[in-house]
């Protein structure tokens, strides 16, 4: 599982400009939540998906086929500044321009119809 993971991952990142490096671990987005993975529990999880943010872009890497999800940004006001359902599959990667979005915290929030509730924030 983990070479699969890793296989992946490198895939999305090369498909969007990291061919010589890797997102660094600040660039990461820490997401929490339930990420609702069916089937026999595995030591340790895969992780569905990975999210970084690099300057005025947020790039969501997906790891496993989750079906259609819900990504919603908002700010630190509650404001929903962005809201996009997008398909999903293996390797597939979604990217969302934050150049307009004044600076401050916002919270990204990734949820499918499985259960699956993912948060993390971000500054800009």
């Amino acid at each position: 599982i983990g070479a699969v993971t890793s296989l992946m991952l490198l895939f999305c990142m090369y498909s969007f400009g990291y061919t010589t490096s890797t997102p660094s671990a600040s660039d990461k987005i820490i997401l929490t939540g339930d990420a609702h993975n069916p089937g026999p529990p595995r030591v340790p999880a895969a992780p569905s998906l990975e999210a970084y943010l690099d300057l005025d872009v947020i790039t969501i890497c997906f790891l496993n086929d989750l079906g259609n999800v819900t990504i919603t940004i908002t700010s630190e006001t509650g404001e929903t500044v962005y809201n996009h359902t997008v398909p999903t599959d293996y390797g597939v990667s979604e990217t969302i321009d934050t150049y307009n979005l004044a600076e401050g915290s916002y919270f990204i929030t990734i949820t499918n119809a499985d259960g699956m509730w993912l948060q993390g924030e971000f500054q800009i």
